[in-house]
């Protein structure tokens, strides 16, 4: 792949810009600077559709002046256009209005960032014969099967500077791969919809992810076997890692939110330390656990560190960034300080947790099941949406497969299935945790990569809300 720039290369540019800015008038000023180089093999049926690749950068400058404060942002990273941003950003924030918060920004660290390996050779390495030939191994198997496939590989290369004024400067260079594998059956001659599997892998490292095994998962769920309209009702159910990772991802964006809590939107406002799920729930933020989508710093360059947010069903804290832990301070005196959430300034969504750990249990997948008289294994939601953000309610629809388990056994396939419930009423009535939680994420995204993602475990929870067919 093509070579990022390196450390010294990306610093340059982030202090550049902090000169740039000062010249042009800036009191404080920040830049940020994210640059990646970016692969992927797509496939539909049975052939590969897409097999690109591309490199792209984005340098942020946030300028401060007389108290008002503008973000300008940029692809160009010679000096020429640097100085131009800059200045751009500092005529920006001469005309903004004064006091919106985009001037606050964090000293310098105390403590250092969190030494660890987010570059992987073998990744880099992954080349665009090397992912044809893995995708072409997936669609033969799948032929043999009597199913086409859907999907992609994706690998990639990226790095994060950042720098202020007062004083910091982070710098990581990361490198991800993500596969994912939709299994469908052939359509038969009843025009029905066809059965179809789904599953995914993440890594930061290619040499741990296994593609075959990722398309075994998907192949056996669009397999044949019989099939069973389930009613409207409420069911016990196995929430498999992609629908468990779901979850817990909208629990942290509109609970964990430090902005959400403060203005009183957060399932968890003024309910801090309530005792309000089962023991057996334990949710962390762990930006160093590498089996996930590990990293040592935030968007304002603010260090990153493990974090218990629900520590055996104990509801202990929420997650900050440098504006909204100042609002804090400032409305009820907490004492509280940026934990290293910030997303690039400026947003309205509030600090968010991007590393989010269930903590696994005991149960192996068998185990899981044998909880189960009557009730449903969902594998993905599909279209999730909030519906009540202060309750975490959503509402959405299973696919690509969902069965009907009795006495501990899968016995059928049903048709998916809509849903409405609550995270909150689902993890208050969980009864088991399976154990060996892994990657699940959506990918590194469309515009510049980025890896997040959420280390699920397959949860089983007393009563799920269906509505109806999908």
């Amino acid at each position: 792949m093509i070579p990022l720039l390196s450390r010294t290369e990306a610093l340059d540019r982030v202090n550049h810009a902090l000169a740039a800015a000062k010249r042009a008038g800036a009191t404080q000023s920040e830049a940020v600077l994210m640059t990646d180089v970016s692969a992927l093999t797509r496939y539909a049926v049975d052939r590969i559709h897409q097999h690109v690749g591309e490199s792209n950068a984005q340098l942020r400058i946030r300028a401060v002046s007389e108290g008002r404060a503008a973000v300008a942002a940029g692809n160009r990273l010679d000096y020429q256009g640097i100085d131009e941003l800059a200045e751009r950003a500092v005529a920006m924030a001469r005309a903004s209005e004064p006091d919106t918060g985009l001037e606050i920004m964090p000293e310098t660290p105390e403590t250092g960032y969190v030494d660890q390996t987010t570059y992987y050779e073998s990744t880099a390495l992954l080349d665009a014969d090397q992912r044809a030939a893995v995708v072409g191994e997936i669609l033969r198997r799948l032929s043999d099967a009597g199913q086409d496939g859907f999907g992609a590989l994706t690998n990639g290369l990226s790095e994060h500077a950042v720098a202020n004024s007062h004083g910091m400067q982070a710098y990581q260079a990361f490198s991800d791969v993500w596969l994912s594998v939709i299994a469908r059956a052939r359509e038969g001659a009843d025009g029905r919809q066809p059965p179809s599997g789904y599953a995914t892998a993440a890594n930061r490292d290619w040499v741990e992810l296994d593609p075959q095994f990722v398309a075994s998962t998907a192949m056996e769920k669009a397999s044949p076997r019989a099939s069973r309209q389930v009613p409207p009702g409420r069911y016990r159910v196995l929430f498999e890692e992609e629908a468990a990772a779901e979850l817990l991802s909208y629990l942290g964006y509109l609970a964990f939110n430090g902005l959400a809590f403060e203005e009183g939107r957060s399932l968890f406002s003024g309910k801090l330390g309530e005792a309000r799920y089962p023991s057996l729930l334990t949710v962390r933020d762990d930006p160093t656990d590498v089996r996930g989508a590990n990293l040592s710093f935030d968007f304002e360059g603010v260090a990153k560190a493990p974090y218990t947010l629900i520590r055996e069903g104990r509801v202990e804290r929420v997650v900050w960034d440098t504006l909204r832990a100042k609002q804090s301070r400032e409305r009820t005196a907490s004492g509280e300080r940026s934990t290293g959430h910030a997303l690039p300034a400026p947003n309205t969504y509030g600090p968010m947790p991007f590393n989010l750990v269930l903590s696994g249990g005991e149960s192996d997948r068998e185990e899981l099941l044998r909880t189960l008289d009557h009730g449903l294994l969902v594998t993905r939601f599909h279209y999730s949406n909030t519906v009540d953000p202060a309750k975490t309610l959503l509402t959405g629809m299973t696919r690509d497969g969902t069965f009907l388990v009795e006495d501990g056994r899968i016995v059928a396939r049903t048709q998916d299935l809509r849903w409405v419930d609550s995270v909150d009423s689902l993890l208050k009535g969980l009864i088991a945790v399976g154990e060996q939680p892994r990657l699940i994420s959506e990918g590194p995204g469309y515009d510049l990569r980025f890896l997040s993602g959420v280390l699920a475990a397959p949860v089983v929870c007393e009563s799920f809300h269906v509505t109806g067919s999908a």
